[in-house]
């Protein structure tokens, strides 16, 4: 005898599913926020690293 899947059924274990694959996929998303940033802001803290040698470079 089959069992009639029915919506009531099923949810619980999609609402698992998508918790966990929550859980897999955040992680990677934080990582490429965070590179993204970075490489939007690179020129700002490469100025900031570099600006003791943008100094003399201005004043000769």
């Amino acid at each position: 005898m089959k069992k009639h899947l029915s919506l009531k059924s099923i949810t619980p274990f999609i609402l698992k599913l998508h918790l966990y694959i929550g859980i897999f996929i955040a992680p990677f998303i934080l990582l490429a926020t965070l590179t993204g940033v970075l490489y939007i802001l690179t020129t700002q803290i490469e100025s900031y690293i570099y600006r003791d040698l943008q100094a003399l470079a201005y004043g000769k």
